[in-house]
């Protein structure tokens, strides 16, 4: 009997995989002459955050570094406000959603331009959106993402069933804004 890995979708694979498409703000030569990227792992975990809670404040010292690295293996030991289980948090941000949909996406917005890598030859962005709707479709967490759960994708708001994913081979039609 083989043993088949399903993809599961939390934060901290979601969170690595925008990595994955995290722009480089130094040159490969200048990373070898000890020169960092402007932006780190933590600064994009509070980017994220701060599009759901606009109001989150970062830990002092390294804390937040640690914190990041929990989040990544979506750990047990990561600290309740990185979990995004709390429900006043959740309903507050979809409260949100619903009454200031172009703000989010603003936010959003400006968050892809300052962390992703967008509109180049490495197509980034499109590999980054591949494989984030291929985790949804395949989802096998425990609970799995319901085919009938709505995604807000466009930058009108209308929402696209996780279910017409399903049925899309391909995902060659890819639109950002």
């Amino acid at each position: 009997m083989t043993n088949t890995a399903h993809p599961i979708l939390c934060g901290g694979t979601f969170l690595i995989q925008i990595l994955e498409s995290k722009r480089t703000t130094a040159t490969r030569r200048q990373r070898t002459q000890s020169v960092s990227d402007a932006f780190h792992e933590q600064d994009v975990l509070l980017g994220l955050i701060q599009i759901v809670q606009p109001d989150y404040m970062k830990p002092a010292g390294d804390t937040f570094k640690t914190y990041t690295t929990y989040f990544k293996r979506c750990a047990e030991n990561t600290p309740q406000d990185l979990q995004f289980a709390d429900e006043a948090v959740v309903s507050a941000f979809l409260s949100r959603l619903e009454s200031d949909y172009a703000g989010v996406l603003n936010d959003m917005t400006g968050f892809v331009n300052n962390f992703i890598e967008v509109g180049t030859t490495r197509q980034k962005d499109i590999k980054l959106a591949r494989r984030l709707i291929e985790m949804i479709v395949n989802d096998a967490g425990t609970p799995a993402i319901p085919d009938d759960y709505q995604f807000a994708i466009s930058k009108d708001g209308p929402s696209v069933l996780k279910s017409t994913w399903r049925l899309c081979r391909t995902y060659t039609s890819l639109h950002f804004f």
